[in-house]
């Protein structure tokens, strides 16, 4: 086996899907373009459709978009895109940061391996 094993998260059933994280930007290089993105992978027989995103610095607006999942692959890890920051004066602080499906079916079936805020190539 090649890698290290490590914990991830998985949807077993809920009605409300909520995972936040946050980070203080102030070790970020000024004037870089940042991505935040989650690390997932979608099992046989899940049912989730779309995940709602959410990138919250502390003294701006926050910033909400919709993703489908429909044609993701199955049982492989891909990257979904929270969304892209600009480090500025404007965002040091404290950044929160999220995914979320409120309401409707049932969900269940995704696996969350980890977020990752890098530069931006």
């Amino acid at each position: 086996m090649s890698g290290e094993d490590i914990e991830v998260a998985k949807l077993l059933l809920v009605y409300w899907l909520d995972i936040k994280g946050s980070i203080q930007t102030i070790d970020l290089s000024p004037a870089t373009l940042y991505e935040i993105v989650f690390v997932v992978k979608l099992v046989a027989g899940h049912s989730m459709t779309s995940l709602n995103l959410i990138i919250n610095p502390q003294y701006s607006k926050a910033l909400t978009r919709s993703k489908s999942l429909q044609g993701k692959p199955l049982e492989s890890w891909f990257e979904i895109l929270v969304g892209e920051f600009m480090m500025s004066r404007e965002y040091t602080g404290k950044m929160d940061f999220g995914l979320e499906q409120h309401g409707g079916e049932a969900k269940n079936g995704l696996v969350v391996k980890c977020a990752i805020i890098r530069p931006k190539k």
